[in-house]
């Protein structure tokens, strides 16, 4: 996590970039890294032989979606 965050600090425009992580457990264990960045949570739905992601909260409008 620490390199993810040094090369972020170096982006143009970091104020643009969102954390997403892709279910509540990755949320759980990672949040603590990115204290004060936008974050969004996602949700795995199964749809018969399909995966299907979707948002759970957050906003990702406008950013840039790491």
């Amino acid at each position: 996590m620490p390199l993810l965050q040094q090369k972020m600090a170096f982006l143009p425009d970091a104020s643009s970039v969102s954390i997403a992580f892709p279910d509540d457990g990755a949320y759980k264990r990672f949040h603590m890294y990115f204290d004060g960045d936008s974050v969004v949570i996602c949700n795995k739905v199964r749809d018969g032989d399909k995966r299907i992601v979707k948002v759970k909260e957050g906003w990702f409008c406008n950013y840039y979606i790491t």
